[in-house]
């Protein structure tokens, strides 16, 4: 399911032959995802690992020519390829996401790298300690079809429909003392209306659902719904639920908000992540958004005479 293994694909699907550059000769050893998984386990295990970088990969050194002809066989196609002593990167970066229908912004860092031999170094000292006998490239390439099968010939996916922008915003406040995020959570919501008043009110049930309101209007701006089940003392959770400035909509999963304790202690991170606006894009940016940074810079400064004192 990564990136360079689906250009891969539709490169040896959708074509019966190739000239290509120099680049597609470059060695590399793939590794498949259940072995880098394991592998991730074993280090958590291992604490003795930390500081140490380790090359992991395949048993098997193979060129990129050599994938595009085992990728092209395992949908019994045969592939022939005519490789050319040049590199040709621009032109390669053209053709690759004409024929993949990628983003230009996927394939440049992806094809760039691909002139750079990427083979396991270190003798894979990690795989022999783990006792890991890493798949072979055939069998992972299998198991890939097998979890997305091949794109039949001459037809073509229709275009997926424009996603509606999402946002990501992240700030760094100063954290008192001894303090956590289950404080910090319950400190901006009893800060919050008084910054506000008397343009906001806040409303807060048992169940920790918060209900930004006008001052004396029923109908919620925004509603922030407690995770319990994701949350705890370094972190707190909470989805944008509902209110008349989040888009309601089945098509993507809700927004999230969520105040996160650095490791040392020092530092609170708040966050909102895929957020999807009901107000027009153009109008959020400097209305909706701008109001957000400003609450979050203040309430930054409140939490530092907080630690201060």
């Amino acid at each position: 399911g990564g990136s360079s293994y689906l250009m891969m694909s539709r490169l040896a699907q959708r074509l019966p032959f190739m000239i290509t550059p120099q680049w597609t000769s470059s060695k590399t050893q793939p590794v498949a995802l259940p072995d880098v998984v394991v592998l991730l386990r074993y280090a958590l295990d291992h604490r003795e690992l930390a500081g140490h970088p380790y090359d992991i990969g395949c048993p098997d050194v193979l060129s990129y020519a050599d994938m595009l002809r085992q990728v092209a066989a395992l949908s019994g196609r045969r592939l022939r390829i005519l490789q050319l002593p040049v590199h040709t990167v621009s032109l390669s970066l053209w053709w690759v996401s004409l024929i993949t229908r990628t983003s230009m912004h996927l394939v440049v860092p992806l094809v760039q790298s691909l002139r750079h031999s990427m083979v396991v170094r270190d003798g894979a000292v990690l795989q022999k300690r783990a006792g890991l006998q890493a798949m072979r490239f055939i069998e992972a390439i299998e198991m890939a079809a097998h979890a997305s099968p091949p794109l039949p010939m001459g037809k073509r996916r229709p275009p997926p429909l424009r996603a509606k922008p999402s946002v990501l915003s992240v700030q760094r406040l100063p954290l008192p003392a001894d303090k956590d995020a289950v404080w910090v959570a319950q400190e901006y919501a009893r800060w919050l209306p008084q910054f506000c008043w008397p343009l906001l009110r806040v409303d807060v049930d048992a169940a920790r659902l918060y209900r930004f309101c006008l001052p004396f209007g029923k109908r919620a701006l925004l509603e922030l719904r407690f995770a319990p089940q994701r949350s705890s003392s370094t972190r707190q959770l909470f989805y944008v639920s509902g209110g008349m400035l989040a888009h309601d909509s089945d098509e993507h999963e809700p927004g999230r908000f969520e105040f996160r304790t650095t490791l040392d202690n020092s530092y609170v991170l708040t966050a909102i992540h895929d957020f999807v606006p009901r107000l027009p894009w153009y109008f959020y940016k400097y209305t909706q958004a701008v109001a957000h940074k400003v609450v979050m810079y203040f309430f930054g400064r409140h939490l530092q005479r907080l630690r201060d004192r």
